[in-house]
């Protein structure tokens, strides 16, 4: 499922164990409720699961705090911006004060919220920290692209099964698993895994497709490699995954030269 589970999870837990992240990758839902067992504080990156549901409830909404994200390749955009939810107040009152430099209301709400406030110029500072706010103008994007997220969503419902009907017959192709019953996947990038990984993406690339690897493992990064920790599923995703094209705005024609790219490659190399 490229997903964390409970199992991978339980190894890693140590005595300066805070909380757990999790990420629902790809809009794929993590089986939730085993990790929620482990008794630690929950964080969901919902990054890639906006519209993402796991036994009825909205992915970002299960654990106590979920984080989106609405950057341009989003199916939910607003060119760059994000959202935080909690189920404890006191995280998101905190998330509040931290958003604009650890200024937890403006002049405008004070003056607004306040009649006997006189000087509503005047804001507390609680700590230093800087400016994570949007614009007002991807605010105003991002409502549009709210308002569309069913039609977005619905035509990426399309491409996906495109792709699995017209890529089923290559076996040495493994497709994206399937969200389980109950669950609603978030679509957002579609991912397959082949041995012949960096040879098909030169392929397509020389068809004028662009394909990429979402992501490169952070712990083979020099800056967060720190870790003498063996990460098996992510090292081998990081030799035979590759998401290929998937958004609203692809034709049908699109989409069928993308799977005849792949037939041609798979005819000349299995």
């Amino acid at each position: 499922t490229m997903n964390v589970r409970r199992e991978d999870i339980e190894p890693c837990i140590s005595p300066r164990t805070k909380a757990i992240m999790v990420v629902h990758y790809a809009g794929l839902p993590v089986t939730m409720e085993p990790i929620l067992d482990l008794g630690y504080p929950v964080i969901e990156d919902a990054a890639h699961a906006v519209s993402a549901t796991h036994n009825g409830k909205p992915c970002g909404g299960i654990g106590d705090i979920g984080i989106y994200s609405f950057d341009a390749i989003k199916n939910l955009t607003a060119g760059e911006a994000g959202a935080i939810t909690a189920q404890r107040e006191e995280h998101i009152e905190r998330a509040r004060w931290l958003r604009y430099c650890g200024i937890g209301k403006s002049g405008f709400e004070t003056a607004t919220g306040s009649k006997s406030q006189d000087a509503w110029w005047e804001y507390e500072i609680r700590e230093a920290f800087i400016k994570m706010l949007p614009t007002n103008i991807a605010a105003a994007i991002a409502t549009v692209q709210l308002r569309r997220l069913a039609e977005l969503q619905d035509r990426r419902k399309q491409i996906w099964a495109a792709y699995d009907k017209g890529l089923a017959d290559i076996p040495q192709i493994c497709l994206p698993k399937k969200s389980l019953q109950g669950d609603t996947h978030g679509l957002f990038t579609y991912c397959i895994r082949t041995p012949k990984r960096n040879v098909l993406a030169k392929t397509l690339l020389d068809a004028d497709i662009y394909t990429t690897l979402r992501y490169h493992p952070l712990h083979m990064n020099p800056l967060y490699g720190q870790t003498s920790k063996r990460l098996p599923h992510s090292e081998q995703l990081n030799q035979d995954a590759l998401s290929i094209p998937l958004h609203p705005r692809l034709s049908d024609d699109d989409v069928d030269y993308v799977i005849q790219a792949i037939h041609n490659f798979a005819d000349r190399h299995f």
